[in-house]
């Protein structure tokens, strides 16, 4: 506390024995303290979401010491595994006698702030008078607007708004001191471009030199005008402040939207002006100076994991990077998890163990396994790239929010067409055939029943999932790419077809792959027309882990046809392999000819799902016109995993195949994964750009999803 103001921050503290004990999901952004039997403490930070025992350590073993306490001085000691530290003085060297005074005297009037509701909830308002006015002054009393008050309510339209950030600056190396005498005083880049018309709040701590008529700030230059004026007379004790709305355009002219740019005027007078630091943040508020988050030292070797790559190297492998620690506990992967939930995205139970039985009508509820909210962050430098992970959130990362992919690969109800997502242990009937629904073979070698259903187009997935309510879809390109990259920062490799080891290296990272996969099937065509093989939930021992396991394809007089290797990734079966998956969300519009092009399109949203337009998609950049093995992708920062460049091999960059039509005008679907035929050439990398959206093939299925944050806008 000081004349600064009172800076408030929540925490709660327990033993180990009831921290064990309690199961509370505390608000986010609340400290938590594990008192340890020697003193020390552990501390984590809620997320809203897990409990204490599921949230990741920050600071471990730490002991907290006073150091120094006086009227003038508070300094604490901090040691942990890492070393010891110690703070800052924490009284800053201010004389807070004014503000105890103060806390003194609201002490002592508490009791007129006790409220007390004078009214029953009526046409969406309560109102509140506190005890002592009540009696001395019956008008004072608040009235609060449960249903929006007008034009000031942010629920003014039944709609929920987020609200303003405050706090954050926005600028890198703004705790530098600047002292010059030239017509540029400073120039500082920004940690993220800032929206055309967006409100800020600068805050200078400073001098203007004597002559010199102002401090004039500019966006990346001076070629677009002032963005605003601090006049000597703003400043007030060496600091003033200004609120302004941010501008990118300004008669005809496009800033960088890099920097923010200082200039002292006139230029003629040659005084020094000073900038001891300087603070820049969304919003209308001025608050205390505090660095960027990306000028914290350690913040995400602290907090993040992740793997690099050089492109200009061939091995698949990457070097892991970030905490080492991390790659150990794996915080993102490991809380993957499966789970049976409703067609609202109630959770109804989380699955532990093998037994994937759905004890509510297939209808009603979804094998699915949980992919946890994380933040994701990606460089690109010259030759290499790095994908780095964490749990937490962190400056410039991007968050992804908690989804659900279908444990197995999706099947179907006949009868009412309605995709659904349940092991074939819960049921092998008729209605829930698989393949192109041939019920010729029931009861045979090529039977269909418990396996996943193909020969639909993309829009009869996509109508097929959506039967189950708002908010569910047929797999997507994002969630596929997902799962691509938890895969690859966990082992290390572009190859998920490298041999798979249950067991450690001895450093305790994850090593190996996920195998080949079930891609060993041989003249599937004349087999059973290339439909599905291996029944749904066959790898259901590995429960929420990774694993592999033999299924034996049998020919009509019982021998062995083919051996297929069923895998498992976290809980999810057959990631790539067995069928090709078809995925929404991603569109390619293929043009003919010399210079004809093909352009991949995005869209996370479901609203914006379509098989003609790419309205709501963004273009992500041209990818390649050529089959073969992927030697580059398109990358960019969202990770895409479509090729660009083509020339590796089976063990070599990627890994994994590339296929591509460009003799049409066309949109085309992004498959993955690869079928039951296809060898060394499949893997979760492997996609193709070849098919319409119209097109249905027996060895063309999908998978089931649910996005929760979608729930509200999808069809």
């Amino acid at each position: 506390m000081s004349k600064r103001g009172a800076y408030v921050y929540q925490q709660i503290e327990q033993s180990t024995a009831e921290w064990t004990a309690d199961s509370t999901i505390y608000p986010p952004s609340l400290w938590l303290f594990e008192r340890l039997a020697n003193g020390n403490l552990n501390m984590k930070f809620s997320d809203g979401i897990h409990t204490h025992a599921e949230l990741p350590l920050m600071m471990q073993d730490i002991k907290v010491r006073i150091k120094t306490n006086t009227d003038t001085e508070y300094v604490l000691e901090i040691t942990s595994a890492e070393g010891t530290i110690t703070t800052p003085n924490l009284r800053d060297h201010y004389d807070d006698t004014d503000i105890r005074n103060l806390v003194t005297g609201l002490r002592t009037d508490v009791d007129k702030l006790k409220p007390v509701v004078t009214s029953t909830p009526s046409n969406g308002q309560i109102t509140i008078t506190p005890d002592k006015a009540k009696n001395d002054d019956p008008d004072v009393s608040i009235t609060l607007e449960t249903k929006g008050d007008k034009d000031k309510s942010l629920m003014a339209d039944g709609k929920y708004r987020k609200l303003p950030v405050y706090g954050r600056n926005l600028l890198l190396g703004s705790g530098k001191e600047v002292s010059n005498s030239s017509y540029k005083i400073a120039d500082y880049w920004l940690a993220e471009q800032i929206p055309d018309g967006t409100q800020v709040t600068v805050t200078i701590w400073g001098e203007i030199g004597d002559g010199k008529e102002s401090f004039d700030l500019f966006n990346s230059g001076a070629y677009m005008g002032s963005l605003v004026k601090f006049l000597p007379t703003d400043f007030v004790n060496g600091k003033a402040h200004k609120t302004f709305k941010w501008l990118t355009t300004l008669v005809g002219h496009q800033a960088d939207n890099t920097r923010l740019v200082i200039f002292t005027t006139p230029n003629t007078v040659t005084s020094t002006s000073t900038i001891h630091k300087i603070k820049l943040e969304y919003g209308d508020i001025s608050t205390e100076w505090s660095p960027a988050w990306e000028d914290i030292p350690d913040l995400e070797e602290r907090y993040a994991y992740g793997v690099e790559w050089d492109t200009a190297s061939s091995s698949p492998d990457g070097i892991r990077v970030g905490n080492m620690q991390l790659h150990r506990e794996l915080p993102v992967q490991s809380r993957m998890r499966r789970c049976m939930i409703d067609n609202n995205g109630g959770i109804l139970s989380y699955v532990t163990g093998s037994d994937e039985t759905i004890n509510e009508s297939y209808l009603k509820a979804s094998l699915m396994t949980e992919i946890p909210e994380h933040w994701t962050k990606i460089y690109i430098n010259g030759t290499k790239f790095r994908i780095m992970l964490s749990a937490i959130p962190l400056p410039g990362y991007k968050h992804v929010d908690k989804f659900y992919i279908s444990t197995v690969e999706a099947r179907i109800s006949r009868s009412t067409s309605m995709l659904i997502s349940m092991s074939s242990t819960t049921s092998l009937s008729e209605d829930f055939r698989g393949g192109d629904n041939t019920a010729d073979w029931d009861g045979t070698y090529r039977s269909l029943l418990g396996r996943p259903v193909t020969n639909l187009t993309r829009d009869q997935f996509r109508q097929a999932a959506r039967k189950r309510g708002s908010g569910w879809e047929m797999y997507t390109y994002n969630a596929h790419k997902i799962l691509f990259w938890l895969f690859a920062v966990e082992y290390a490799t572009l190859d998920s077809q490298k041999p798979f080891n249950a067991q450690k290296d001895a450093n305790g990272f994850a090593q190996g792959g996920l195998g080949p996969g079930p891609t060993q099937m041989t003249d599937w065509t004349n087999f059973n027309n290339a439909n599905p093989l291996i029944p749904c939930g066959y790898t259901n021992e590995f429960g929420n882990g990774s694993g592999e396991k033999a299924y034996v394809v049998k020919n009509a007089s019982g021998g062995t046809h083919a051996t297929l290797m069923a895998n498992r990734y976290r809980g999810i079966e057959n990631p790539f392999g067995h069928i090709w998956k078809c995925t929404d969300g991603a569109n390619i519009q293929v043009t003919t000819g010399d210079s004809g092009l093909s352009i991949l399109w995005t869209t996370d949203d479901p609203s914006n799902f379509s098989d003609t337009s790419y309205t709501g998609y963004d273009k992500k950049g041209n990818i390649c016109r050529t089959n073969g093995y992927a030697k580059k992708m398109l990358l960019g920062e969202d990770g895409d995993i479509v090729p660009t460049e083509v020339g590796g091999s089976s063990s070599t960059y990627w890994c994994d195949y590339y296929y591509t039509h460009t003799s049409a005008n066309r949109m085309q679907v992004v498959l993955v994964g690869g079928g039951a035929g296809d060898g060394s050439i499949a893997g979760l990398a492997y996609v193709t750009a070849d098919t319409a959206p119209s097109a249905a093939y027996r060895h063309l299925g999908s998978r089931l999803c649910f996005f929760p944050e979608f729930r509200k806008t999808s069809a």
